[in-house]
C-alpha cells in the first residue's frame, strides 16, 4: 500500500490516546495521545541530542516505529482539508518530522546538555568523529595491495606496522568518543534528578504554606465564632 493509499484508509473521526495530533494549539498539545507520545520521546531525547547529525534521523525513525508498534497501532493525524471533523494519517515522512520536532524541544531538564552539546563538549566529539573519519581514510589509502600468492601463504599473513598503528588510533578515538558521550548522558541524568528533587521541594513548601493558611483560617473562624457567642450572651 502506498503512502497516499494509507492516508485514505486511515480516516479517523474520534482520535484516541494512541493517536498523535499534528498541528498547533493547546487542544492538540493536551490531547492524551500527544501527552503519551511526549513521554516516549523523553525516553530517547538524551540519545537524540548526543547523536551525530547523520544518526539523529535514525533515532527519530525508531521513535516513530515504537509508537506505531503499539496495540492498537499508534498513528500521526492531521485535520482533513476536505471534510470537517475528520482526521487523516500524515504518512511516514511527516511522522518522522513530528518526532524530530519533539526530540529537539528544549525542556528545562535538557538545558545543561544542550549547553554542552553546543559548546566544547560537542566540539570535542565532532573533532574526534572527524579524526576517526580521517584515520579510516588514511588507513584505507596507505594499506598496500598484497599479491594473492603472498597473501595466501600461511607464513606471509601480516599487517604493516603503520596500518596497525592507524587501526589502534581509530579504536582509541572511538573509545574516547564513547566515554565522552557516557559522561554527557550522566551529567544530564544527574541534572534531571536534581531538577525533580527541586520540584518536589517546591511542591512540599507550597503544601506546607497551604496547610498553614488553612490552620490560620480555622483559628480565625473559631475566634469569630467565640466572639459572636459572647456578644449573644451579653445581649441575652
Amino acid at each position: 500500500m502506498s503512502e497516499s493509499e494509507a492516508q485514505v484508509a486511515a480516516v479517523v473521526r474520534e482520535p484516541g490516546e494512541h493517536d498523535v495530533l499534528c498541528g498547533r494549539g493547546g487542544g492538540t498539545n493536551n490531547h492524551a495521545g500527544n501527552v503519551k507520545f511526549r513521554k516516549l520521546v523523553n525516553n530517547h531525547k538524551v540519545r537524540y541530542l548526543a547523536a551525530s547529525k547523520v544518526d539523529k534521523p535514525v533515532v527519530a525513525r525508531q521513535v516513530v516505529q515504537l509508537w506505531r508498534d503499539q496495540d492498537p497501532g499508534g498513528r500521526f493525524l492531521s485535520k482533513s482539508t476536505t471534510e470537517d471533523g475528520v482526521w487523516v494519517d500524515v504518512g511516514e515522512k511527516k511522522s518522522r518530522e513530528k518526532a524530530s520536532q519533539c526530540l529537539r524541544e528544549r525542556t528545562p531538564d535538557m538545558l545543561p546538555f544542550l549547553g554542552t552539546a553546543n559548546g566544547n563538549g560537542s566540539g570535542t566529539a565532532t573533532a574526534t568523529a572527524g579524526a576517526n573519519a580521517n584515520t579510516s581514510a588514511q588507513a584505507g589509502a596507505i594499506q598496500p595491495d598484497v599479491p594473492h600468492s603472498i597473501s595466501g601463504s600461511p607464513h606471509m599473513g601480516y599487517i604493516p606496522n603503520h596500518t596497525a598503528s592507524m587501526v589502534e588510533m581509530h579504536n582509541m578515538n572511538n573509545m574516547i568518543q564513547q566515554q565522552q558521550m557516557m559522561f554527557q548522558v550522566a551529567q544530564v541524568q544527574a541534572h534531571q534528578l536534581s531538577y525533580a528533587q527541586a520540584q518536589q521541594q517546591a511542591q512540599e513548601q507550597a503544601l506546607a504554606q497551604a496547610q498553614a493558611q488553612a490552620q490560620a483560617q480555622q483559628v480565625a473562624h473559631a475566634q469569630a465564632h467565640a466572639q459572636a457567642l459572647a456578644q449573644a450572651q451579653q445581649v441575652a
